[in-house]
């Protein structure tokens, strides 16, 4: 308990979000209960439990009791189904269906509009979902869409397949696939989406006064039970106590310490001809790289001479050069590389890396390195073209620009998959814990 204590104090960013969200949990919840007491529900602290309304139950057939989720299915077949009346300040229905034709209508016209996604696959997918964005961007609209930062340190390989992913690999192909179809699809992408570093639990679309939202709930195995989510509507102009006010705080004290996708644009890739090692190039000025040596967990770690993104590695390298001596392979090549969008983005996370490399049978060798994680949204889609130009399979592993290394050779670690950045990962670090070394 003391080693967390030690960690959130560390950690400003993330005890500030905690708070915030505790905050507006707790307020909910008193709210729940005085609105429940003004409309004459039975009310118990402990165990907490909120009764049926009798007035609505006895007095009016067509108005929705909350948790009753019969009388909810049944009344989705007519106009006045779930919506809320002077005497219900909310609503809630199961799944979002019910109100996809309504949020559409208002994405477009709304003033503003915040939406809080997962990897949010239908705002690029959905034709009138795509357009009504588009031309909010022409019309200059207050928009914010927030997303989870695909490489969030809140999202670790256990977090990944108890959601929905098999993997942390498909985990990441999914989350990288995504930005990239967002960055093509948003006009204004750079301006309207931020990244948010925290665990994926809540749906969010809040437009003017109208808000919806719905707890994510992960891996869903049968389809059928989809359509069981509940989903919340809040309107700021007959909430009483004003909860819808409390998530556009909420929303807004996220969006505020969530980062900005940092693309930076890129059109240059190096081929070696001698191992068949493809890196993109990175300037000094764009890592702000550093010319001292630093200190970092009783380690000298020395700067490097260049930065660089390794697309394909010489070990992998050298096994493609084989491959394409000879026959159309080489072209093919050639052309999904030159095809290919190398634009990359920077992310805020850095890691100390460590590898035991073995000299002989009496001696091994320490390599430490310190990496920062980068995020290239067109590579899925190229290492797939290599996969069916060179019939074998190109894992996705974490790209990474290698800023400082222990060995004064500036050698860095080779990482050629995800299980290698697991092995060698020693903990995330932060840039202000490497001190200079003179």
């Amino acid at each position: 308990m003391d080693n967390f204590l030690n960690w959130i104090s560390m950690n400003p960013t993330i005890a500030t979000t905690i708070i915030v969200i505790l905050g507006v949990l707790l307020l909910a919840m008193v709210v729940l209960f005085i609105v429940a007491f003004f409309q004459g529900r039975e009310v118990s602290f402990y165990p907490p439990r909120i009764g049926e309304l009798q007035t609505q139950k006895e007095n009016n057939s067509h108005s929705i009791q909350l948790g009753d989720s019969q009388s909810i299915q049944s009344s989705l077949k007519s106009a006045e189904g779930v919506k809320a009346t002077e005497n219900n300040s909310f609503e809630r229905v199961k799944g979002w269906a019910y109100f996809e034709s309504e949020i559409r209508e208002k994405l477009e016209k709304a003033n503003e509009i915040r939406i809080l996604k997962i990897k949010g696959r239908d705002i690029y997918k959905e034709l009138p979902v795509r357009k009504a964005l588009a031309r909010r961007a022409v019309a200059n609209k207050f928009t914010r869409i927030l997303l989870q930062n695909p490489q969030s340190k809140f999202v670790t390989s256990n977090i990944a397949t108890e959601f929905e992913w098999s993997d942390f690999e498909s985990y990441s192909k999914d989350f990288v696939h995504s930005l990239e179809m967002h960055s093509n699809s948003l006009p204004n992408y750079k301006d309207v989406v931020r990244l948010y570093d925290f665990l994926p639990i809540l749906k969010i679309y809040i437009l003017d006064d109208d808000i919806y939202i719905s707890a994510y709930l992960g891996k869903v195995e049968e389809k059928e039970k989809k359509d069981e989510i509940d989903v919340w509507h809040f309107s700021r102009s007959i909430n009483p106590f004003n909860i819808a006010q409390l998530i556009i705080r909420f929303f807004d004290a996220l969006w505020d310490i969530s980062r900005s996708p940092a693309i930076v644009p890129n059109k240059t890739v190096i081929m070696n001809e001698n191992n068949g090692s493809l890196l993109i190039p990175v300037m000094r000025t764009i890592v702000n790289g550093s010319n001292k040596k630093k200190f970092l967990r009783n380690t000298i770690f020395f700067p490097k001479d260049e930065y660089h993104i390794t697309i394909i590695g010489s070990k992998l390298g050298a096994s493609l050069l084989e491959k394409m001596a000879g026959g159309d392979k080489r072209e093919h090549f050639l052309n999904a590389v030159a095809e290919a969008n190398w634009d990359y983005e920077l992310s805020n996370r850095y890691f100390h890396l460590v590898k035991t490399e073995t000299k002989s049978t009496t001696s091994n060798s320490i390599k430490q390195s310190i990496v920062q994680l980068v995020n290239i949204p067109a590579l899925e889609g190229f290492y797939k073209k290599l996969e069916k130009i060179f019939d074998m399979p190109f894992p996705l592993c974490p790209s990474h620009i290698t800023l400082f290394v222990s060995s004064e050779d500036k050698q860095g670690i080779g990482i050629y998959t995800q299980n290698d950045f697991e092995e060698y990962n020693h903990g995330e670090v932060q840039l202000s814990e490497l001190k200079d070394f003179e």
